[in-house]
């Protein structure tokens, strides 16, 4: 009984083609042959498409240097209740070869395997709104649990992950939301060697046995995604703006408070160990002009920043900031760079105390496209990460605006990228224009030497 809607007959199709399990959608209408009228019969054709899939991959891995080899394989069932559910299952195993000084502590290989399984649904599970949502977005609901093992000489980590989220998709796809209800983590270190847990203790840095203690969150968060690219457009004026904000341990520290659970040292405690509490925001946007099919300058800015309080006074290790790389300031290695003006000499090396709770970065980068498949790039790249509160080993870590400024790394360099269609290959050569760490009036490094003052990247997919 309604009259035709454009923005009605798109939304079917979007809802029926999120399922995946139709290989051909087609929606007709045809005028109803009786006078006086303007009724149409909608006709919805569908052609069933294969329910199973299965992918298996090979990946060749570096990190900070450390070669590896990882072997992944997935599952998919597109349909198991025959309502457009989605099943899916990953199975992840990986060995890395890692170097290191002789003293044998952290110098072994390892290995890690992993599983993960997810199912999710084509609407929205929530009560009262979900209906809504529908007329208004492309909706569905997951619901997650994975477990990974990583098993090293020297100790063993676990990590266990329980999630329960809600998409939300506008008609052209330009907005996609993420709404996590339930976000549960464990990292869990069960076991350690002897000589791992006297090299811990013998090391006066507390922020490295902290990186290496359990850790639990349970929190809820928000992510937001929009870019004018959606529906196919192929804009000269391209950006993408991304929003993420969470929240951990509010709930359990309410729960524990309403049951006057006792703290110990001035916390409570979850299965034996302090949960974490904390709130965290991220603010992304990137931004690329093309001028011709060859010509195109690119830009990118972030801030970021994270606070522990009431139970937590420092932020968990896998959820702090760091700053360097391929992705970052190029110039510097994966988590060297930071924070602040920090630098202690021996300590380059460890990612421990190369992290933050605060984060800025600002790049730009002209790229030009010679052939087809090749292109070429000259990018800078400055920003770095800050402490929230004085921590120990992190001297000279803390933000402060009276001297932040003062401490924004600048890198910058060239590059090539390969344009293979399906993805492109990028290589990044960055030197260290005014370096932080260093005494004030020896910062600038534009005309030093590319020793130790430069890093090279192997990267896929652009920088932002």
């Amino acid at each position: 009984g309604d009259i035709y809607s454009e923005r009605f007959d798109n939304q079917t199709y979007n809802h029926i083609n999120q399922h995946g399990c139709e290989s051909r959608i087609g929606i007709s209408y045809v005028e109803v042959p009786e006078p006086d009228t303007a009724w149409l019969d909608c006709k919805i054709n569908l052609t069933p498409g294969n329910i199973h899939g299965m992918q298996v991959g090979i990946d060749g891995t570096n990190k900070a240097g450390n070669f590896g080899v990882a072997v992944n394989l997935s599952y998919s069932h597109y349909n198991l209740f025959n309502g457009g559910e989605r099943l899916n299952i990953k199975l992840r195993g990986a060995y890395e070869f890692v170097g290191g000084s002789s003293d044998e502590v952290l110098t072994h290989n390892y290995y890690e395997a992993g599983a993960g399984v997810s199912l999710s649904f084509p609407q929205a599970h929530i009560p009262v709104l979900g209906q809504l949502l529908k007329q208004r977005f492309t909706t569905s609901s997951e619901y997650g649990i994975g477990f990974d093992l990583q098993k090293r000489p020297e100790y063993t980590r676990e990590f266990f992950s329980l999630n329960w989220k809600q998409k939300l998709d506008n008609e052209n796809r330009t907005l996609n939301q993420t709404v996590s209800i339930i976000d549960i983590n464990y990292v869990m270190m069960p076991w350690m060697s002897d000589s791992f847990k006297q090299y811990l203790d013998n090391d006066s840095n507390s922020l490295t046995r902290f990186s290496y203690e359990d850790v639990f969150t349970a929190g809820i968060g928000y992510s937001l995604i929009y870019s004018n690219s959606g529906g196919g457009n192929n804009r000269k004026n391209l950006y993408t703006l991304r929003f993420l904000a969470e929240s951990s341990g509010n709930l359990l520290d309410a729960i524990f408070s309403m049951a006057d659970a006792k703290k110990e040292d001035g916390q409570y405690n979850i299965l034996g160990n302090p949960f974490a509490q904390y709130l965290k925001g991220d603010i992304d946007f990137a931004q690329t002009f093309r001028f011709n099919p060859k010509n195109s300058l690119a830009w990118h800015a972030a801030v970021g920043m994270a606070y522990p309080y009431d139970n937590s006074t420092i932020m968990p290790f896998e959820k702090r900031y760091y700053a360097g790389g391929p992705n970052s300031v190029r110039g510097w290695s994966t988590r060297r760079l930071g924070p602040g003006s920090y630098y202690k000499a021996g300590d380059e090396d460890n990612p421990a105390t190369h992290v933050g709770d605060i984060r800025f970065a600002l790049s730009a980068e002209y790229r030009f496209k010679w052939i087809k498949w090749l292109e070429f790039a000259a990018f800078t790249d400055a920003g770095n990460i800050w402490t929230i509160r004085d921590y120990d080993n992190q001297e000279g870590g803390k933000f402060s605006w009276n001297t932040f400024y003062r401490e924004i790394a600048i890198g910058c360099g060239v590059g090539i990228r390969l344009d293979l269609g399906f993805l492109i290959i990028r290589f990044d050569g960055g030197k260290r224009v005014y370096d932080p760490a260093n005494p004030e009036g020896q910062r600038w490094k534009f005309f030093e030497t590319f020793k130790n003052n430069s890093a090279v990247y192997l990267a896929i997919g652009y920088p932002f």
